[in-house]
């Protein structure tokens, strides 16, 4: 194999992985879709439901979205029980920072871009305070999932591939703000 197949084989299997990932974020794209509007209290339940689906391989639905998907970046730093947390999103009106200390556990320093549904009737957040619970596992690469509620529902969500190391799970409140 000369040098320009080797590039070609290489660039065949990078689209492969990027796919799969395309892949595994719209899978969880559809779970984050399907929790709008469940009560806090059973985030927990609906986690692990999809995970056993996932250990199952059970296929899901190709459903289009119906709320609309807002995109940002999502910053966490977590050390044993106490961190930090910076969400940055761009809804209709404009950007938003959600910036508060959080308690959990874990050890973590992750970033992530990425984006996730809200409620259908989410413009923007305005300057709303809401609870949130964030969820990552990350090594080198993993997933970074944040659930937004308000009024003990689930309101919004984020996902995307997270960048930095460590796991975290836990939450907390905050209050959005118009950046």
């Amino acid at each position: 194999m000369n040098y320009k197949e080797g590039i070609k084989s290489i660039d065949l299997y990078k689209s492969r992985a990027e796919v799969s990932q395309q892949r595994e974020i719209e899978k969880y794209r559809r779970f984050h879709e399907s929790l709008l509007g469940v009560p806090s209290e059973e985030l927990s339940n609906k986690i692990a439901e999809f995970e056993e689906k996932q250990l199952n391989a059970i296929q899901e639905s190709e459903e289009t979205p119906e709320n609309p998907w807002y995109g940002g970046g999502v910053a966490v730093t977590f050390g044993v029980v106490y961190g930090r947390f910076d969400a940055k999103i761009t809804f209709m009106d404009g950007d938003y920072q959600f910036e508060t200390s959080f308690w959990g556990f874990g050890a973590a320093g992750v970033t992530a871009g990425g984006g996730g549904p809200w409620g259908t009737y989410w413009n923007s957040p305005g300057d709303l305070e809401m609870s949130f619970e964030v969820f990552s596992g990350s090594y080198g690469a993993g997933l970074l999932q944040v659930f937004w509620m308000y009024n003990g529902s689930i309101v919004g969500s984020f996902i995307g591939p997270a960048i930095g190391g460590g796991g975290v799970v836990g939450g907390g409140k905050g209050k959005w703000k118009k950046i």
